[in-house]
């Protein structure tokens, strides 16, 4: 950054690249001034410091090049962070099976997970002899502190990936109390925390000495995507360190040293070094883990996934999960990751979301909403409640910012550009949207008066049943040709205000959607359907019966056991504001389709919102078609050719 508050900004606050994460941001409260304002200060009493002389050519101060100005937090933060590195020992025979003993560095990041380099610690008996040593450095006046030394428990988690055709990482299990004494690191997701020209910050054990830090001349060079390439100095040991940018985010698993290639430029005015040092990236460590929970066997990637937090917004929330196809490839490491970010055209992520006063306050929530829509990477979006003044903003906003272009459409397209209704936003690299108009009769039913059912007269309540008109959408993967029946459904958003009469106005709902689907289905060709929005009801309840009577079926929060995968198989759910055909979960694998719901939501979000947007993946990775009876270019688009 070349303004001397934006550097402070970029510390304390959510920085507007797409792939900000949480770290750090517990650290807002602190009392930093603006800097430009204590400049005005200055000039106010002072006169203009670039105008005023002391002594000859001498003026009271200057930036000489780029701002190089951080917080003093910035001291106690990475003080914290250090804290939960250790150095490792262990014996016996090593990655390359030579008999002997060797150290490095590894750190938590969970209160009972610690994280190496492969070849630090590559097999279960490695870790099972080896001593994870806290507290061993010196204290300010050079005296070492009283050190803890730590058994692992492989046996409880042991996950590695080989440093020959893999990413060279290993996470073990350790005993809680160790975490609760030295705190962890935590594991942001995001692709995007780390640019070439920022610091690389390395806390490291270099030769087995005391632990030591890399803050001066650790310029990133060059990111691949998968590795980051720096000028921070390391040595033997050093392997298994964390690096850091100067928010102290993780950015990197240091783990290996590379010859620069003669005729390599890293950028106009960048030395080029004959060496670097390289680490890997903690996305795609992640992205790693999704492959290989996907492949079978992988009780233990998931587990170490909850360790995990942020959005890889190359990979969208979802990341790798339902990528069975991507997960099942021989390529293996690096090869694998780059494969599983090119095939995001195998699923469909589609979010509901009703943004508390978004219309009211649209223009105070803008940049937040953006910067959601931008990181979380969804194909399909629907906005409860919005108005057409707001969403145009948004859409405004998230281009000039991210240079990313969404298109929308509206459930009410002749409505006043200040009413509130339900709108459906979609990348439109990945996705087509468009609008359906019911069939004549079905308008009119969506639009009745409550009292019309006399059935339900006597809790009637007063108005519309649908307060806000439910469009009808028609979603598609872009750039398929439509003969080719992937990813081609129906989506109808829907709002029930909650009111003291709700229960009675979604068993109204229901009965109409129930009436509604054959009729459309029969007059417009919908084969394929999914309802979500705002029910401000519970399945569980029954309001929904007629609806799923229809063969509308609910998703399923039946979670695996650590909430990022889910199937449909029954119509009983935790999740009651999507509702998909049974034609819809023939599309994807008859009647246990493969469907991702329930991760965590990222707390930026819930700061926005207290209602948390309902996001779903339908993935088709595993239940493509061959390329062999695909046209070329749909092949061609879904990696296949």
């Amino acid at each position: 950054m070349a303004i001397i508050e934006q550097k402070v900004a970029d510390f304390y606050r959510v920085p507007k690249a797409a792939g900000a994460s949480d770290f750090g941001r517990d650290f807002t409260g602190l009392a930093i001034p603006n800097v430009k304002a204590i400049g005005h200060t200055f000039r106010k009493i002072s006169g203009d410091p670039a105008a005023m002389r002391l002594a000859g050519d001498l003026i009271p101060e200057r930036i000489v090049s780029q701002p190089n100005f951080v917080p003093a937090a910035f001291l106690v933060i990475g003080a914290r962070c250090a804290r939960s590195v250790c150095k490792i020992e262990t014996h016996g025979r090593d990655f390359q099976n030579i008999e002997g003993r060797w150290f490095g560095t590894g750190f938590l990041v969970a209160a009972d997970v610690l994280l190496t380099n492969h070849h630090v610690l590559h097999s279960i008996e490695a870790a099972r002899e080896a001593w994870c040593i806290f507290n061993y450095e010196v204290d300010g006046e050079g005296k070492p502190l009283e050190t803890v030394a730590v058994r692992l428990e492989p046996e409880r988690l042991f996950v590695t990936s080989p440093v020959v055709d893999g990413l060279d990482y290993t996470f073990v299990a350790i005993d809680k109390a160790v975490g609760a004494q030295f705190g962890s690191i935590p594991l942001v997701r995001s692709a995007f925390t780390v640019h070439p020209g920022d610091a690389a910050n390395i806390i490291q054990h270099p030769e087995g000495r005391h632990k030591e830090v890399t803050l001066q001349q650790n310029q990133v060079l060059q990111d691949t995507g998968v590795v980051l390439h720096y000028a921070s100095d390391t040595l033997g040991g050093s392997s298994g360190s964390p690096v850091f940018n100067n928010r102290w985010e993780l950015i990197a698993l240091h783990h290996a040293s590379k010859k620069i290639e003669p005729g390599t430029s890293f950028g106009d005015g960048v030395p080029v070094p004959e060496y670097v040092n390289e680490g890997i990236k903690i996305s795609a460590i992640a992205a790693d883990l999704e492959a290989r929970a996907e492949s079978g066997g992988g009780a233990a990637s998931r587990q170490a996934l909850t360790a995990f937090a942020g959005v890889d917004t190359l990979m969208g929330f979802f990341g790798g999960l339902g990528r069975h196809a991507v997960a099942a490839s021989p390529a293996g490491g690096v090869e694998r990751i780059i494969d599983t970010y090119g095939h995001e055209g195998q699923d469909v992520d589609v979010a509901f979301w009703n943004v508390d006063w978004f219309s009211p306050c649209w223009q105070a929530k803008l940049d937040s909403l953006a910067e959601v829509i931008a990181d979380l990477n969804f194909d399909v979006w629907s906005l409860i409640d919005c108005t057409a003044e707001s969403v145009h903003d948004l859409i405004e906003r998230i281009h000039r910012d991210y240079d990313i272009d969404f298109g929308c459409a509206f459930s009410e397209p002749d409505a006043a550009a200040d009413t509130p209704q339900t709108v459906v936003l979609w990348n439109m690299t990945s996705t087509v949207v468009e609008p359906v108009a019911w069939p004549d009769e079905v308008q009119e039913w969506l639009r009745v008066d409550s009292q019309q059912f006399d059935d339900l007269r006597a809790q009637a309540v007063f108005g519309r049943v649908f307060e806000r008109f439910p469009g009808l959408f028609h979603v598609r993967a872009a750039n398929r040709q439509p003969e080719v029946d992937i990813f081609s459904f129906h989506m109808v958003p829907l709002q029930l205000r909650p009111t003291r009469e709700h229960s009675t106005r979604t068993r109204m709902a229901a009965k109409i959607l129930a009436a509604a689907i054959p009729r459309a289905s029969a007059q417009l060709g919908c084969r394929d359907w999914m309802f979500g929005g705002d029910f401000a009801a519970d399945v569980a309840t029954q309001e929904f019966r007629s609806l799923i009577q229809t063969g509308i079926a609910p998703l399923s929060a039946a979670e695996d056991g650590y909430g990022a995968i889910s199937y449909i198989k029954s119509p009983s759910s935790l999740i009651d504001t999507i509702f998909l055909s049974s034609n819809l979960k023939r599309s994807f694998g008859a009647d246990d389709f493969f469907i991702t719901v329930e991760r965590s939501i990222p707390t930026y979000i819930t700061r926005l919102s207290v209602r948390p947007p309902l996001l779903v993946r339908l993935s088709l990775a595993d239940r493509l078609p061959k390329a062999s009876k695909l046209p070329p270019s749909l092949a061609s688009a879904l990696g296949l050719g």
